[in-house]
């Protein structure tokens, strides 16, 4: 196997890989019982016992993909979105044409804000629709998901530029009310810790050997690859968001607006796959780069990708 699916295996092992080990007749029956009980829970409106019931389920069968999908659904109803989304990607593993399966990864991006994302986890639900019926409740349901996964954004945008408002001249040197330091600076953002992808911006001043306060967004990635250009802003291209979704869309951060736009394009862009874990260069002219080879879940690449940036 290639890299990419050899680090899927690894990086997903505590969160989000199902346990796949085999089970008797006796078991499976015991969690379809379970199962049904935390149904009748969750009708109740009983998430911590239909929780607790799922997950019973899940400890008899390893495999239940429906379990799964159901802990999910009940995990988004309690508020733990993040809980939710890995529960959704297990039930993708183990049953990967499941509609349903993607429809809650689809849930839980959207109360995460992570529009793209829910976007993309959407249109695979509804491809995979086995009837006309079922395609057409999907659709409905997926356009107030979407419309809820742009609220959230909105909202988070809304509150860091509150935040941005309301900070005082004692925090100039946060790196989202200004310019970088003229002197030199460690931009980080993003990567992985030994729970989750991050989501967060956070810079050294080597010059003064501190670190500035964090910046959060809305979107978590690792993977990627980061180059500043001008005053005051960075690209970020490609990179894997911790669950199904590996990216090709170039974004920037404004260190002065506090903004993320996507500005990005290549050449030949309708054949850019998907990567992470490649090497970006920046070339002579300021705003155009270079990336090169990567991975994704399908296989490992050896490509050049040019990038533009645009001015609006």
């Amino acid at each position: 196997p290639h890299y990419g699916s050899d680090l899927l295996a690894e990086t997903l092992a505590k969160s989000t890989e199902p346990r796949l080990d085999s089970c008797d007749a006796e078991e499976g029956v015991a969690a379809q019982q379970l199962r049904a009980e935390g149904n009748q829970a969750f009708v109740r409106g009983d998430m911590a016992q239909a929780a607790t019931l799922y997950s019973k389920a899940i400890e008899a069968d390893p495999q239940s993909y429906l379990a799964y999908g159901n802990r999910s659904a009940c995990l988004l109803k309690q508020g733990d979105a993040r809980a939710a989304l890995r529960d959704a990607v297990c039930a993708i593993r183990l049953r990967p044409r499941w509609a349903k399966a993607y429809y809650r990864e689809a849930a839980a991006c959207a109360a995460l804000g992570q529009c793209d994302a829910a976007k993309s986890a959407a249109m695979a639900a509804i491809e995979l629709a086995t009837s006309d019926h079922e395609r057409a409740a999907l659709t409905k349901q997926v356009a107030d998901l979407l419309g809820q996964a742009a609220r959230v954004a909105k909202s988070e945008e809304q509150k860091r530029e509150e935040r941005a408002g309301s900070s005082d001249s004692a925090e100039s040197d946060d790196p989202g009310l200004g310019t970088l330091s003229s002197g030199p600076v460690l931009c980080i953002f993003g990567g992985r810790s030994n729970d989750a992808v991050l989501a967060d911006l956070v810079s050294f001043d080597l010059a003064k050997c501190t670190w500035r306060k964090p910046v959060d967004s809305s979107f978590s990635r690792c993977g990627h690859s980061l180059t500043r250009f001008g005053d005051h802003r960075f690209l970020v291209f490609g990179g894997w968001d911790g669950g199904a979704g590996v990216h090709s869309s170039g974004l920037v951060y404004d260190f002065t607006s506090r903004m993320w736009t996507e500005c990005c394009s290549t050449q030949h862009s309708d054949q850019v796959e998907e990567r992470f874990s490649h090497s970006m260069t920046q070339l002579v002219n300021e705003y155009e780069f270079a990336a090169f080879g990567g991975v994704n879940f399908a296989k490992d690449l050896a490509d050049f990708v040019l990038l533009s940036v645009h001015e609006d």
